[in-house]
């Protein structure tokens, strides 16, 4: 917000330099660059900031986490491994979002945040036990928040934890990724209570890397999901 560091000496281990520092360095980067929003982002995590709004209203910005709306809680963390993700980190990636990439970030984050009536994802799954109630993601079932090891989506082998909400995110945003398989994978695997149909048991498929667009998680190393120290397309933190 333009005000001095509250607490300058402390280090900061994403930066790897003193907060006093970083807001030094910001002074150079040019307002809505990747640069300033990873200083911004970190002087709000390690250096006691105050967190603002990526804009002052939600008309100022292409893409709010919830539907028309900030989130009611910027500092609450949709995964508690990763201190880094909070809704707010969230929200300001969210605001250079556009279309499909906005909706699959609102259905997937934005409802983790509590937004009310998020979106249906752009690769919408229904659960078994929400097949007959219309609406959006706050009345799904799936588990945005469960964590998958080792799992089969689709023709993909998701190695090491991945969180459902993460995974649907991938699945959305790209069209392509988003098939009759990957969405049953999906249900089977994130929804509560479903029961494989006979004949229907997924086929484990040689070990495949997540595409590209997917290169996230919540350990603070890559964020699909997510927002924040991001560098380009991939999302990678510094």
């Amino acid at each position: 917000d333009g005000s001095e560091m509250p607490r300058p000496t402390i280090f900061s281990q994403r930066y790897d330099a003193a907060c006093g520092d970083i807001q030094v360095a910001a002074q150079s980067f040019e307002e809505g660059s990747i640069e300033c929003t990873n200083a911004q982002v970190v002087s709000v995590l390690e250096c006691d900031c105050p967190y603002v709004t990526p804009g002052e209203s939600a008309s100022d910005v292409s893409c709010t986490l919830c539907v028309d709306s900030f989130v009611p809680i910027p500092s609450l963390a949709v995964n508690p491994r990763d201190g880094s993700s909070v809704c707010g980190v969230y929200e300001w990636q969210a605001s250079g979002l556009e279309s499909r990439q906005c909706r699959a970030m609102q259905a997937t984050a934005g409802a983790a945040c509590g937004c009310s009536n998020p979106p249906a994802a752009p690769c919408e799954v229904t659960c078994t036990a929400d097949a007959d109630i219309g609406g959006n993601s706050t009345s799904s079932s799936f588990d945005l928040k469960k964590t998958l090891t080792d799992a089969v989506v689709g023709d993909v082998v998701w190695k090491g934890e991945w969180l459902c909400g993460e995974i649907l995110w991938s699945v959305s945003v790209d069209q392509n990724a988003c098939s009759d398989d990957v969405k049953r994978d999906l249900r089977l695997q994130c929804c509560p209570n479903e029961v494989i149909d006979p004949g229907q048991e997924t086929q484990v498929p040689p070990p495949t890397p997540p595409p590209t667009s997917a290169a996230v998680s919540f350990k603070g190393l890559h964020f699909l999901w997510s927002l924040g120290l991001a560098v380009g397309i991939g999302f990678v933190l510094l």
